[in-house]
């Protein structure tokens, strides 16, 4: 996931996006929020593997 997060990062730095110094920052958020996108996936498709896909919806949109 790091390799993933870094390269975007460096588009980013490429594209002028974002400056350099601020290169940490932006790996760290973008690995903590591709983690938490990850996860969300994983429990839904969990929750509908064991037949509560609903529930397992409206347990993880409602935080």
């Amino acid at each position: 996931m790091r390799k993933i997060t870094t390269r975007i990062v460096h588009f980013f730095i490429e594209s002028k996006v974002i400056n350099e110094t601020d290169r940490e920052i932006y790996e760290y958020g973008l690995e903590i929020l591709s983690e938490n996108v990850m996860l969300t996936v994983f429990l839904l498709l969990f929750g509908v593997a064991i037949g509560r896909g609903i529930e397992t919806g409206i347990f993880l949109f409602s935080f």
